[in-house]
Formats: structure tokens, C-alpha cells, sequence
């Protein structure tokens, strides 16, 4: 019986090494940390059309062999006052937008973020 590989175009050219890189990824400093570890400071820049549920942020992007956490340092550098949250379940890098006083919701799909710069602190 043949195997069925479904995902979506993006997902695919993502696991195909580079084929589609929407996020641009610059090791800003790495470093080891105990137990064999190492911690990156990575700077993410977005595309120019961001997908609902995050952009795939692959470990070999940021120098290591695995991501165990991310931080989003919030130290401000173009990041435009959004806020950052990676998911260790999907591989995804979300990005998030105040809506109020403290109430924060995912950006819209298709929005350009492309003027964007998070700046993140990934271990694994």
C-alpha cells in the first residue's frame, strides 16, 4: 500500500532542507550551557505573509540539534510590540499582537511581517 504524505505546501518545502525558508535567522551569540546543552541568541525576521498557527522554526536555524525551549527576550530591537511564543509541539515560531491593556491575540493570517525582527534565546 502507498505511503500518503499530507501537508501543505508550505509545511513540505519547509522539511525539504531549505527548499522555502520563510523566516530569516541570524545567531546573533552561542554558547554551552551545562549537561551538554547549548543556548543561541538567534534574530528571527519574518516574510511578507505570515500563516495562521506560525512560521516553522527548525533547530539547524539557530545553530542547534534540537529546541528544548525559546524565549522571547522582548528587549525591543524592531520587534513593533509584538510577542513571540514557540511551539515545541507544531516546531512553530507564533507571533502575537496587544489587542488592549494586556490582552494579546495571534496575528492575522497573510499579515506582513516582514519589517519585523524577534530576538529570541533558543536551548536544546
Amino acid at each position: 500500500m502507498p505511503l500518503i504524505f499530507r501537508a501543505t505546501l508550505r509545511e513540505f518545502c519547509t522539511w525539504a532542507e531549505g527548499a522555502l525558508m520563510p523566516l530569516a535567522v541570524t545567531i546573533v551569540k552561542k554558547g554551552h550551557l551545562i549537561g551538554g546543552l547549548a543556548e543561541a541568541i538567534v534574530d528571527v525576521v519574518f516574510d511578507s505573509s505570515y500563516p495562521t498557527g506560525g512560521e516553522v522554526l527548525g533547530p539547524n536555524e539557530c545553530g542547534l540539534t534540537q529546541i528544548l525551549s525559546c524565549e522571547d527576550t522582548n528587549c525591543g530591537i524592531g520587534d513593533g510590540g509584538y510577542r513571540f511564543k514557540y511551539l515545541r509541539s507544531t516546531g512553530k515560531l507564533q507571533a502575537f499582537i496587544g489587542a488592549g491593556s494586556a490582552v494579546f491575540a495571534e496575528v492575522a493570517d497573510t499579515t506582513n511581517l516582514s519589517a519585523i525582527t524577534a530576538r529570541l534565546r533558543v536551548s536544546g
